[in-house]
């Protein structure tokens, strides 16, 4: 819960609250039991637009694998969309261009050399720890940026002659 209610006032902050759905009026809609049930909101963390432009142009590092746990998913829960970027890219069209269009009766994977395997695993692994690498530093920044709008929000409405409040906030 105390996630939830740092996000939600790191969102209010800087301004990212989206309104909530309006609920449909519908009155056989409102007597029928299976439409009354709670609905589950999944909190996210919202992602700049920059973040975006900056995801487009990187994707040259590497490092080793890293599992992420139940506790990494649900803190390092971003928006939808930008966690689809994230996800292990297809097979663009130019690289699907030079392979041969020979019919084989196997499956894709077990048309590869041993070699290939290993060498995919660890371009999987690699970008799965990029991923969550852009996901850990992506909430760090919304929530740096967001403490730092509050503390001068709450420096500027903070009386002068409270020296020792701004001397803390300093």
């Amino acid at each position: 819960e105390l996630f939830r209610s740092l996000l939600f006032k790191a969102k209010t902050t800087a301004h990212l609250q989206k309104s909530p759905p309006h609920p449909s009026t519908d009155d056989d809609q409102a007597e029928d039991l299976f439409f009354s049930q709670p609905v589950n909101e999944v909190e996210e963390v919202p992602v700049p637009k920059m973040f975006f432009q900056l995801l487009e142009k990187q994707w040259v590092s590497t490092s080793q694998a890293l599992f992420p746990s139940r506790l990494d998913k649900r803190i390092y829960n971003i928006d939808a969309e930008y966690a689809k970027r994230l996800a292990i890219p297809c097979v663009d069209e130019p690289v699907a261009a030079l392979v041969s269009q020979t019919p084989s009766s196997a499956e894709p994977e077990e048309a590869l050399k041993p070699e290939d395997k290993r060498l995919e695993m660890a371009l999987r692994r690699a970008h799965q720890a990029d991923a969550w690498a852009i996901r850990a530093s992506t909430t760090a920044s919304f929530f740096a940026r967001a403490s730092l709008r509050w503390l001068r929000h709450l420096g500027e409405n903070i009386s002068p002659d409270n020296l020792r409040a701004h001397q803390d906030l300093a």
